[in-house]
């Protein structure tokens, strides 16, 4: 049997990687849809991540692009955790290598994706002051009745 390990659960490599606290933070983005391995939506945090795999994530209101650069024997410290990935710079044309942005890409779909309506449509305030749009596994959006800080 090889020494070498081959693959590591996504939710301990994002944690390894300091991405978020705890462990159970990791899976918790991860089954909320929040990653995207090698362009395909996951919802396992038990998923396998391999060297030479990208990571698409929304994390602190922006989207990260790592490849993994080698999988982690231990949550160290910040200097040695980033070693664990490269990021992923954008090109000129807007189009990262290895993951489609759409965020720049202009298109009509991601446009009105930002933008609540105006109108009291689905996603806006009614007069009972609940917002109605969040977010499940997957990006899906559902309606749900939660009250907004006005």
């Amino acid at each position: 049997m090889s020494d070498k390990v081959e693959w590591q659960r996504l939710d301990l490599w994002l944690w390894c990687a300091r991405v978020a606290k705890a462990r159970s933070d990791c899976a918790r983005l991860v089954e909320a849809g929040g990653v995207r391995l090698n362009r395909q939506p996951t919802v396992k945090a038990h998923a396998k991540l391999r060297i030479g795999d990208v990571l698409t994530m929304a994390l602190r209101g922006e989207v990260r692009v790592w490849r993994v650069r080698a999988l982690a024997s231990r949550r160290g410290p910040a200097a040695e955790a980033s070693l664990l990935y490269e990021v992923v710079p954008e090109d000129v044309g807007g189009d990262r290598t290895g993951a489609n942005s759409c965020a720049n890409s202009g298109s009509a779909a991601y446009e009105g994706a930002q933008a609540l309506p105006e109108d009291g449509g689905e996603g806006a305030h009614d007069q009972s002051g609940f917002h109605e749009t969040s977010v499940e596994p997957a990006g899906n959006f559902r309606t749900t009745a939660t009250r907004s800080a006005e």
